[in-house]
């Protein structure tokens, strides 16, 4: 960067399954012959996943408020005079961590594109979901698609650069920090079935001023523990906090959601297909109730009681 500028750094961790995809797809082998078309996330040379750079700063500025043109420049340019930069730089986060015995689906399986790398090893898993049918809410027949997700419990090393232009730059980077950190925020797909939380961590800010001094050399001044200071410092209304709740639900009898990227894919006896129940990553092989199959069951239910409240749909 030119000029005098602070290196922010900030170790997120991922709380929900979390996909920032790219729009590619890859064929993937499954358990036997079967082979499982999925689609991509954002990825670094070795397949490992990253958070794109402008996924972090699409969802940071989504948060800015006002302080959203001078963190990270007008969202639209609407003359040739308008158009001016941010004073924040922000850098493709790489995986910094993985849970360990990470598990789950093709989790003992090779990346895409000729990597020696498992997908449990970098953190992710397959997740196998329904279309849903927009017309009636209820999941299409025979329409399943794959995803590779990003495990809970893998961290990322965020990464920011703040030029030294505004008086109020350092001020406003530190309320989003505290957001992050107090509040977490969200990327990806699949946001209304609460994927893609992250969260940062205070302890794990570094924060580092760069500027040449007058002989030309490069000066660094170690600036964290004041930074982590002020961002602690920052109030933060937590989001939603009135309109949240926390079920505890039970099976009344059996119960099996299937894991359907691996369902199939072999025989048990007497040529039954084997059926595969969709797992927590990294748990134990416990079963794992997704919030895509919890909203999908919730809106068919709500789906039906419209229906009853309208005596023209009544059986």
């Amino acid at each position: 960067m030119i000029g005098p500028w602070t290196e922010i750094k900030l170790t997120v961790t991922v709380l929900a399954p979390l996909h920032v995809g790219t729009g590619g797809a890859s064929r993937i082998n499954g358990v036997g012959k079967e082979e499982t078309e999925v689609a991509l996330v954002a990825h670094d040379l070795s397949g490992r996943p990253i958070l794109p750079a402008s996924s972090i700063k699409g969802a940071l500025r989504a948060q800015a408020g006002g302080d959203a043109d001078t963190l990270f420049g007008p969202a639209t340019i609407t003359a040739e005079t308008v158009g001016k930069a941010g004073i924040v730089t922000i850098w493709n986060a790489m995986l910094q961590s993985v849970p360990p015995h990470l598990a789950g689906s093709h989790a003992d399986k090779n990346l895409p594109n000729g990597s020696n790398v498992t997908h449990g090893k970098a953190g992710m898993f397959i997740e196998a979901r329904t279309a849903i049918e927009p017309g009636l809410g209820v999941a299409f027949e025979n329409r399943l698609f794959h995803q590779q997700m990003v495990a809970p419990g893998c961290t990322f090393r965020l990464r920011f650069g703040l030029l030294d232009k505004q008086e109020n730059g350092i001020e406003a980077l530190q309320k989003l920090l505290a957001l992050i950190c107090k509040d977490g925020v969200t990327l990806g797909g699949g946001s209304g079935y609460g994927q893609g939380r992250l969260e940062g961590d205070i302890r794990t800010i570094e924060v580092s001023h760069h500027k040449l001094d007058a002989d030309g050399e490069l000066a660094t001044n170690d600036m964290s523990s004041a930074w982590r200071a002020a961002v602690e410092a920052v109030n933060i209304a937590i989001a939603g906090g009135a309109h949240t709740a926390t079920l505890s639900l039970k099976c009344l009898g059996p119960y099996i959601s299937l894991d359907s990227s691996l369902s199939g894919s072999g025989k048990q006896k007497d040529d039954v297909p084997a059926l595969q129940p969709l797992k927590l990553p990294g748990e134990n092989n416990k079963a794992r109730l997704s919030g895509a199959s919890l909203h999908g069951a919730l809106r068919a239910r709500a789906v039906w009681l419209a229906r009853l409240e309208n005596n023209a749909h009544r059986d």
